[in-house]
């Protein structure tokens, strides 16, 4: 699997990027130009995939040091990925992951209010509209994931703790899906 883009909004100082890694990166800029940031973006979302979000949250000090300009009404990252052959061959499974952190209560608290695993077949370096489907879907306190036979589950939503991902709770390997395990 690999990196085609990180987009993210309002994550720190990163109020509105774009990022498109190439096989090797070096991150080379002027002090307070968002180098950190980026790297500390993508250990986030690493660690939000393995049910760390809340730890992570809470040593980085909570939700406001996290918020552009800590005013922000949340952030917001997408990050785009390719499987198999990918943008080389033409071929393989193209997935994009959105998710949405917005602050709950108090300035520690948060939930994650939107996630989003979609992913689309490429074929012949174009993408297929008919190959378009969805992985994982939540909005607030609803969510719903396809299993392995192509059905959606729809977890109680008592059951999903908002400061964690659905990706970290359902990606495992004994998950609904295997997309969802590899992807995690």
């Amino acid at each position: 699997m690999k990196i085609v883009a990180l987009e993210a909004q309002d994550f720190r100082s990163l109020h509105d990027i774009r990022w498109e890694p190439g096989d090797l990166n070096v991150l080379i800029g002027p002090n307070g130009s968002g180098k950190t940031n980026l790297v500390l973006l993508l250990k986030l979302i690493a660690q939000s995939a393995h049910g760390k979000l809340a730890e992570s949250v809470t040593r980085l000090g909570g939700i406001m040091p996290l918020l552009w300009d800590r005013r922000a009404d949340g952030f917001v990252f997408n990050l785009q990925t390719t499987t198999g052959e990918g943008r080389t061959k033409g071929t393989g499974l193209d997935l994009t992951y959105k998710c949405r952190i917005v602050p709950k209560g108090r300035e520690r608290f948060y939930e994650v209010n939107v996630e989003r695993l979609h992913g689309m077949h490429a074929h012949n370096g174009k993408r297929r509209p008919a190959g378009e489907f969805d992985f994982l879907v939540r909005r607030g306190p609803f969510a719903q994931i396809i299993s392995k036979k192509a059905t959606w589950i729809k977890p109680d939503s008592d059951t999903i703790p908002a400061e964690e991902t659905l990706l970290s709770l359902f990606g495992r390997s004994i998950g609904p899906n295997p997309t969802l395990a590899s992807f995690r």
